[in-house]
């Protein structure tokens, strides 16, 4: 593992102190498999996968030796959101060997790592505050919790949101596919977050409502630091906006490729299918009146099929 070294002042902060972090479950272990392959290439802080109710096999630690696989048994997890999701701090009761004041980057495993952070980001990372959390926005800036309530199946109506959680209609609404703080205000997130977790379990059903109350407890009780896009790009919304283009098939900013690139599809599959999809049209106009012209149209058909398929 690369180890890069910072100097703050009188304080000496190393990637030691910096944990990336995520969570699996057994029957999604295969799903994550990609992003664990991309973390253990590419990480150059500590990392850790944590295994809910199961234990990695010796294969995986062989095979994933960046990468430190610690077992929690799910009855240790508090307010449990019902697709087992640890972001809201559930993950902590496997973390004995953490201290406070260390840096947790908690993910989700739909993510694939592109590369090593770069000096300035361990930099932000080491110099968060305890007050601060960072995270990104889902959609846009101005989208609201108000407006996000109504996609998560509401048991009452919208406009009596502000009565439980006053400020919503005011609050942004977070990525929380990553989230990074300080342990210690990750424990103060765990614990607002089980005291306010039947309250907002009875006011909606969609298992995102663990994403809209983290959004909200973030806003309400600590000071949100908005990651930059080059560090975390998500596509459950549109990211045309965000990613201007693509480099040396890794999803950018500009030119420089994003660490967290997630949920985003590959790329390089739909790009070189375009480009058979063209030259197959080619050979087609060129066989038109040949004996050949059925199976050239059968190509084409097949591989736009296949194209709009992984679409």
């Amino acid at each position: 593992m690369n180890k890069i070294s910072l100097h703050q002042g009188h304080k000496h902060v190393t990637a030691e102190n910096i944990y990336l972090i995520s969570g699996v479950n057994e029957p999604y272990i295969d799903k994550a498999i990609p992003f664990i392959e991309s973390v253990n290439a590419n990480s150059n802080v500590k990392n850790i996968i944590i295994t809910l109710d199961f234990l990695a096999t010796e294969a995986q630690k062989k095979r994933f030796q960046n990468i430190s696989f610690i077992h929690l048994d799910s009855t240790k997890v508090e307010a449990q959101n019902p697709n087992t999701c640890l972001q809201h701090g559930g993950f902590l009761p496997a973390l004995t060997n953490v201290a406070e004041d260390d840096i947790i980057i908690f993910t989700d495993a739909d993510i694939i790592f592109q590369r090593a952070f770069s000096s300035k980001e361990l930099e932000m990372f080491s110099n968060l505050k305890k007050a601060e959390i960072g995270v990104g926005y889902n959609a846009a800036p101005n989208q609201t919790l108000v407006q996000e309530f109504q996609l998560l199946e509401p048991i009452i109506d919208s406009d009596r949101i502000p009565e439980f959680f006053p400020g919503a209609e005011k609050f942004a609404v977070y990525n929380t596919g990553v989230v990074i703080a300080k342990k210690a205000s990750y424990q103060n997130l765990y614990t607002l977050y089980v005291n306010e977790w039947q309250k907002i379990s009875s006011t909606c059903k969609h298992y995102a409502k663990q994403q809209w109350l983290i959004s909200y407890l973030i806003q309400k009780n600590f000071e949100p630091l908005i990651l930059a896009n080059e560090l975390h790009t998500h596509d459950h919304h549109p990211i045309d906006l965000r990613i201007n283009q693509e480099y040396g098939h890794k999803f950018c900013v500009e030119n420089t490729p994003v660490a967290f690139s997630h949920h985003i599809p590959d790329f390089r599959d739909s790009l070189a299918i375009k480009k058979r999809i063209h030259e197959l049209v080619r050979e087609t106009r060129k066989l038109k009146r040949s004996k050949n012209l059925w199976q050239s149209i059968a190509a084409v058909s097949i591989v736009v099929v296949a194209y709009l398929f992984i679409r």
